[in-house]
């Protein structure tokens, strides 16, 4: 009777165990995998397509939002770059054609 009793705790304690270990690691793995993303395809390349979803508002929740502000911050200085480079070769190739 206790033998069962305590396998029928460890069960349960195990489960518990299981849950918890899935809620800390499954919002880490989301947000590896977009860091990751963004890292490994670059701004240019297609990291505009990352997305996070929300995760909750613990501290795994509060990070992904940090991250999502961020690479929004990155996605408008990339395009604002691109932008920039399109006017300065558009004016180098007026001017080398001016100075024909």
């Amino acid at each position: 009777m206790i033998l069962t009793s305590t396998g029928s705790q460890l069960r349960r304690v195990a489960s518990k165990t299981q849950r918890l270990t899935a809620s800390i690691t499954r919002p880490l793995a989301r947000l590896t995998e977009a860091v990751a993303g963004v890292s490994r395809e670059g701004l240019e390349a297609g990291a505009s397509q990352v997305v996070l979803p929300a995760v909750g508002r613990d501290e795994f929740g509060q990070l992904a939002a940090v991250f999502r502000q961020m690479l929004e911050t990155l996605r408008r200085q990339w395009d604002a770059l691109r932008r920039l480079d399109h006017f300065r070769r558009e004016a180098v190739s007026n001017l080398s054609h001016d100075l024909r």
